[in-house]
């Protein structure tokens, strides 16, 4: 790892699993980006993949999500918040 670290660093105090340089290491676009914001150093990309995310349960959040909002008591609410 590079030793210098960028303008927007922040020193936190999490537990880390390990020092060493990860090479093809697969990561979501997003978790890149944050690992690049808390200071990261991207040396090289090997490969990029894209992928097509559906909306296919939203209709079944939406109701479960409507029914515990009318729903009149606690174990309605959750077992709509299960479902």
């Amino acid at each position: 790892m590079n030793k210098t670290k960028p303008e927007n660093y922040i020193s936190n105090k999490k537990l880390l699993r390990d020092w060493t340089d990860k090479k093809y290491y697969l990561v979501h676009y997003r978790m890149l980006n944050l690992y690049v914001r808390h200071g990261m150093i991207v040396v090289k990309v090997h490969e990029i993949i894209s992928f097509k995310q559906s909306k296919r349960l939203e209709k079944y959040i939406r109701f479960n999500t409507q029914k515990r909002n009318k729903a009149k008591n606690d174990f309605e609410k959750y077992i709509f918040r299960l479902l």
